[in-house]
């Protein structure tokens, strides 16, 4: 499942995720694939994402599709 972010600052692949025992199948790499078709359309310059840092494995799979590190830092803070 993908679902793409668009807003009038930025545009971002919102949530990517795949069923356990499909990884290395393509099926991720041909969403990507869609996803960043539907952003060129739509006039996107660049597409960002966040990966958390548990996930060892993702970020050398987006470096496989061409993604490189922007070395910027995501802040959150959950309200109670």
């Amino acid at each position: 499942m993908i679902r793409v972010a668009r807003s009038t600052d930025h545009d971002a692949i919102a949530q990517l995720w795949q069923r356990c025992g499909l990884t290395r199948s393509g099926i991720a790499a041909a969403l990507m694939a869609a996803a960043e078709g539907r952003l060129r359309t739509l006039g996107a310059p660049k597409v960002n994402l966040q990966v958390r840092t548990s996930n060892l494995d993702v970020p050398a799979f987006y470096a496989r599709l061409g993604y490189v590190d922007d070395e910027v830092v995501s802040l959150g803070k959950r309200l109670p």
